[in-house]
């Protein structure tokens, strides 16, 4: 598997920059802007519309200005009665998408271009990475980049995997890995008339099941059903109690919800639950509170079988806390949670990427999350789980379990593009479960990485500064401006201890912002006997220029 990553560092609410950090920046652009009008959610509406098959154009959903631009930005027929054809907006979009981020002759291009060429076949895992306050200058964390599209393919449909990296302030775990996965499986059936929620079958529960039997065939995997053991409902108290009662080697390594999701408001004095951004008070005529800001929930069933809206933020809380921590176990830990409900991936508003349910599931410390961005039928949602489980059972790793799955969701359709994988795992593998992977996972680390002799396979202790945070505090721009000659530069490098054969040649003229950046990269595979931990870098440095200010704000606390 090649793997290669780009950071998304928004400069405001249209322009950013796409970083490699081994490779260089390009600026560009957000698309889908109309002067400095974002029509981004407008798209998204279209996107939810025409999630089931609808094409019907509804003015009513939609002002005159967005119409007018959906009209002229050729997602709309003539007579404004239509959308046009899947087969027309999906690779439209797609290709905006790419232009956006890798805009034609600049170095992002390149980048993936000789990503490609090292494939050469092979899976190309593309990792995004956002700041989580990123949001509060611009949305590039919402657009739906698993589209992508060269103007020739959707780079989804041959061997591209995605995930998203979300870089806050906190370790990323390198999970101790398991011989048997232990899969936890709640389905709910509640529903909620109300919010247009249908009631789901038994069906659903089978599909998932029927995938997860096949997998466990293999003797890879284990499955539980909630519902099943506990001979009942499977509200989320059932939930609470079953991960409090089940430690060790029957810890759950996988939870599955399957249900229904919603991103928006719930009243806190009342319960009324308001989807979307838009409402500010509540609507129930006897209440009129004030709404808190908007969030994903899960509905899970109470005792009765009514829903019961769990938040995000409380379906997070109770999985950090009830399950060990991957530091202190040898069964492994919850690594994984698998939301087929729907929006159960998007964060459309607020200042700050954890109000979506995977999202805060992240920063809760769950390693790896598989949710939808958008809504999704429930064929495809059955056919993305069963095929999941079989890649899965496999050993294959989650980046190309959720790959192979979206294939099963009907690439003609409108419906594959919208799984997402978030994924905090330090591992190069794109979240590799099993002890023993097969073969064909082996990493493939470019080429300029390889002569190094690192190992693909280093056990790397996380640190604590990495790349990203160099980065948004302004450390690298120092490094770059006062380390600025190979004779300084050799002298901080020699403090550290950073191997000498693993140091790139320092450039003879310009900027040597590339040359940092590889520093940096070597250091977070582990040049450094200490591992990934670029504090030591930022020490050092601050041992060179004691007065300036940057570096002193973030060295070491002795």
């Amino acid at each position: 598997m090649e793997v290669i990553g780009f950071f998304l560092n928004p400069h405001n609410d249209r322009e950013f920059e796409v970083i490699n950090t081994q490779h260089g920046t390009t600026k560009t652009t957000l698309p889908f802007f109309d002067g400095e009008i974002d029509y981004r959610t407008t798209l998204i509406r279209v996107i939810e519309i025409t999630s089931h098959g609808n094409t019907e154009f509804n003015p009513q959903r939609f002002n005159s200005d967005e119409a007018n631009w959906l009209l002229q930005a050729g997602f709309l027929n003539q007579e404004e009665t239509h959308f046009h054809s899947i087969s027309v907006i999906l690779p439209k979009l797609g290709q905006q998408l790419y232009q956006s981020l890798f805009p034609k002759g600049e170095k992002s291009e390149e980048i993936l271009k000789a990503a490609l060429q090292r494939a050469s076949g092979d899976e190309l895992h593309i990792q995004f990475s956002f700041e989580p306050d990123s949001v509060g200058t611009n949305r590039a964390a919402d657009y739906p980049w698993e589209l992508l599209h060269d103007g020739t393919r959707f780079l989804a449909w041959h061997k591209v995997s995605f995930s998203r990296y979300i870089a806050y302030n906190d370790f990323a775990p390198n999970l101790p890995l398991v011989n048997k996965v232990n899969v936890l499986l709640v389905c709910s059936e509640a529903f909620d008339t109300a919010q247009d929620m249908k009631q789901l079958g038994q069906g659903d529960r089978q599909a998932i099941t029927a995938g997860l039997e096949l997998a466990s065939q293999e003797g890879y995997i284990h499955l539980t059903d909630l519902a099943a053991e506990i001979g009942g409902i499977p509200t989320f108290n059932a939930l609470q109690k079953y991960l409090t009662e089940h430690r060790g080697e029957q810890q759950p390594h996988i939870l599955h919800f399957d249900g229904h999701g919603l991103y928006g408001k719930k009243c806190l004095k009342c319960g009324n639950i308001h989807p979307g951004i838009t409402p500010q008070k509540c609507q129930n005529k006897l209440c009129g509170e004030n709404l808190p800001p908007a969030q994903g929930y899960l509905v899970f069933a109470d005792e009765k079988g009514q829903p019961d809206y769990v938040s995000a933020a409380k379906l997070g809380a109770t999985l950090q806390n009830l399950t060990p921590s991957y530091q202190n176990t040898n069964h492994g830990s919850l690594a994984v949670v698998v939301l087929s409900a729907c929006q159960s991936g998007m964060a459309v508003a607020g200042e700050s990427l954890f109000n979506g349910t995977a999202q805060k599931l992240i920063h809760h410390s769950i390693p790896a999350v598989v949710a939808m961005q958008y809504s999704v039928s429930v064929k495809a949602a059955k056919n993305f789980a069963e095929q999941f489980y079989r890649a899965l059972g496999q050993k294959l790793s989650l980046s190309a379990a959720v790959r192979q799955a979206r294939i099963a969701m009907d690439i003609e359709g409108n419906q594959w593009y919208r799984p997402v994988l978030y994924l905090r795992w330090h591992d190069n593998e794109g979240g590799q479960l099993f002890e023993q992977p097969d073969s064909s996972q082996t990493v493939h680390l470019p080429t300029r990485v390889e002569k190094t002799n690192i190992s693909a396979d280093l056990k790397i202790k996380p640190g604590k500064m990495n790349l990203q945070a160099l980065i948004r505090n302004k450390i690298l721009q120092e490094l770059v401006t006062l380390f600025n000659n190979k004779e300084i530069a050799d002298m901080l490098l020699d403090t550290i201890e950073f191997p000498g054969h693993l140091r790139p040649i320092f450039p003879q003229q310009g900027t040597p912002l590339g040359y940092w950046q590889e520093i940096c990269k070597q250091i977070q595979y582990g040049a450094l006997p200490s591992g990934n931990n670029l504090q030591l870098l930022v020490d050092a440095a601050a041992e060179f220029f004691p007065a300036n200010p940057i570096f002193q704000k973030h060295r070491s606390q002795y």
